[in-house]
């Protein structure tokens, strides 16, 4: 296990996720357009992740200047609203939720698909549930036969991938639902204590 699998915290999630396999020979244009073109979602993800990082600033707006902040909170919300209206055509995440292993630098879950160690895995992701939608691509680094398999784990193979190709906003994005998911988690834990 390498130092830079040991930063991230790994939980168990349900998520809406979507795979395509890379053929090698198109890998290169795909990528190109993923770093140039910036995918449908960058837009989205990369407002979301300026506002996040923002809030502190807006709670002194809302204090001192509190129309100022209904106003900015109203032009906030029409924006979201414009790039929600653009994009759900778009979409290549089905509504199927699929149990994972989620970290901010890879995934594992069960699958029917053959994949094979080295194999380029366009993803999307959505995340539950902020809807927020991701496009990674990945490399499989590990598969399994998925010998217990069970009616929430079902699929053929267990494939694990690192996340090799992901804006910053994505992985900030990831970060902080992994983040999420663990305080609720621990609060959940800490209510059902006796």
């Amino acid at each position: 296990m390498s130092n830079e699998r040991r930063r991230y915290f790994r939980i168990e999630d349900l998520v809406c996720l979507q795979t395509r396999l890379i053929n090698p020979a198109e890998l290169e244009q795909k990528l190109e357009d993923f770093w140039l073109n910036r995918h449908q979602f960058f837009a989205r993800n990369e407002f979301n992740h300026n506002l996040n990082e923002h809030q502190a600033d807006f709670r002194v707006i809302q204090d001192k200047m509190p129309e100022l902040a209904r106003y900015l909170g109203v032009l906030q919300t029409q924006i979201d609203h414009l790039t929600k209206a653009v994009l759900p055509e778009q979409s290549p995440v089905p509504e199927q939720d699929i149990k994972v292993s989620l970290s901010a630098q890879g995934i594992s879950f069960p699958t029917d698909d053959a994949f094979k160690p080295v194999d380029v895995v366009e993803l999307g992701l959505k995340l539950q549930p902020s809807h927020q939608e991701l496009v990674i691509f990945a490399r499989v680094v590990l598969v399994e036969d998925n010998d217990d398999i069970d009616l929430e784990d079902c699929g053929q193979y267990r494939v694990s991938l690192d996340f090799e190709h992901i804006h910053d906003a994505d992985r900030e994005i990831l970060v902080k639902h992994i983040h999420e998911k663990q305080i609720r988690a621990l609060n959940a834990e800490r209510n059902n204590k006796p």
